[in-house]
């Protein structure tokens, strides 16, 4: 197997999360950071591939990097877009169908088919209740030991394993994976597979960065690097 790095970023700027809304006006700054990391680490004639999950805010950020990382002329084989199940949000489920985490009772009953429940009903419900009230919502789930769908475990070891799968095509070309998930996948990883302290909500654009050889893997996230255990 080649090495295969996979850069796991945060989607850049958004001013909220009231449903599948845009990136900020000034999105574009963090978009423009994390290009340049990535630039510093390619070689001429890498294949660079760039995933994104259904959401508006990883899809837009992920056309922005390969625009970037394009217009920089390095020589590198850019693939398409690609939307990618498996690095999506955790599955989280509310009155028999699946919903995203947003940051109101509203915007999650919109997600529900119309008339279901009310933001109001849903704000009521059971573990959405305490993790709409709560002041870090990516916490109260992260720490949550039965949230209704995916918890925490579940999530970090998805991503791991999807990881792990790039390598079951065994080519021999290096290949570099952009994945722009969300900020609960990414703090579900550090807690489960680095050991680390939750670090609250990353930065726009951050990457927590995985790297698989044919003799084993390490994460890094920040300045910390640990052998990567799957």
């Amino acid at each position: 197997m080649a090495q295969i790095t996979i850069h796991l970023v945060r989607h850049s700027k958004v001013d909220g999360h009231k449903g599948d809304v845009p990136l900020a006006d000034d999105a574009g700054q963090y978009i423009d950071a994390a290009a340049a990391y990535v630039a510093s680490l390619a070689v001429s004639g890498e294949q660079i591939a760039f995933l994104a999950t259904q959401t508006r805010r990883t899809r837009d950020t992920a056309q922005g990097l390969r625009d970037r990382l394009q217009g920089r002329s390095l020589g590198l084989s850019l693939g398409e877009v690609r939307q990618e199940y498996a690095i999506r949000n955790p599955d989280l489920y509310l009155a028999g169908h699946r919903v995203e985490m947003v940051s109101t009772g509203a915007a999650m009953a919109a997600q529900l088919p119309e008339g279901l429940l009310t933001g109001t009903q849903v704000e009521a419900t059971a573990f959405y209740a305490d993790f709409f009230r709560a002041p870090d919502r990516i916490e109260h789930w992260l720490r949550h030991d039965n949230p209704p769908g995916e918890d925490a475990t579940a999530v970090a070891r998805r991503i791991v394993q999807f990881c792990k799968s790039l390598g079951d095509a065994d080519t021999a070309h290096d290949l570099r994976v952009i994945a722009v998930s969300h900020s609960p996948v990414m703090r579900a990883v550090l807690v489960h597979f680095m050991g680390l302290a939750d670090p609250g909500e990353p930065d726009w654009v951050e990457p927590i960065d995985i790297i698989l050889t044919k003799d084993g893997g390490s994460i890094r996230f920040r300045d910390t690097t640990k052998p990567l255990t799957i």
